[in-house]
């Protein structure tokens, strides 16, 4: 009798300690979980008020670009256009005062190459903002092309040994936008958007 006595004694203190446990780990529960939500609620009140989808943004992108464009067809009074400019090689890596050629072809609105026009065609570049800017110089004011700027045209050409005098972080954006253009205001410009130009690398 005292043996079963003991027995259910011990049993007791066993259950006790395992209730005082489970309480112990159910407070910590708790207690990491309020933490939890709190640092939840915190993170929830820093997110922006607005969240623009991707698309939405691309689309901002693309609006704004064309009222660049616009602005830059305004200022050179082109419109009405029968033909158009056209870049034959994509743009590699520029850098400053480093030389490159531009090919560039004269082209009706269904694609052929005009060959029996003569076109004088030049370059042209402008900050990267809402109101683009042309610029003519470098920040110590020389001219910001060196090179050939000027070509006449006929169905193809190329400008060549052409080189840009300044990095484009120099000016808004950190970009610039050039432009290929002819003074015949029916020939549409081509125009190379977010033309980055970079210091000059160094030969190894």
């Amino acid at each position: 009798m005292q043996e079963l006595e003991e027995f259910l004694e011990k049993q007791k203190d066993l259950n006790l300690k395992m209730l005082r446990d489970m309480l112990q780990t159910q407070s910590l529960i708790q207690h990491n979980l309020s933490i939890g939500l709190d640092s939840l609620k915190k993170c929830i009140e820093n997110l922006p008020t607005k969240i623009v989808p991707k698309q939405g943004l691309q689309s901002r992108i693309t609006i704004h670009r064309q009222n660049q464009h616009q602005f830059i067809l305004s200022q050179l009074g082109h419109k009405h256009f029968i033909s158009y400019l056209n870049l034959e090689e994509e743009i590699k890596e520029i850098y400053r005062e480093r030389m490159f050629n531009l090919s560039v072809s004269l082209r009706g609105m269904n694609g052929e190459v005009l060959e029996d026009e003569d076109c004088p065609v030049y370059l042209r570049i402008y900050t990267s903002e809402k109101f683009p800017k042309e610029v003519d110089a470098n920040i110590k004011g020389k001219p910001i092309f060196k090179g050939q700027t000027q070509i006449l045209l006929r169905g193809r050409g190329e400008f060549q040994r052409i080189s840009i005098t300044e990095v484009s972080s120099h000016f808004p954006s950190g970009k610039f936008i050039l432009v290929i253009f002819s003074e015949k205001s029916y020939v549409k410009p081509y125009i190379i958007d977010n033309l980055i130009v970079k210091a000059k690398k160094l030969l190894k």
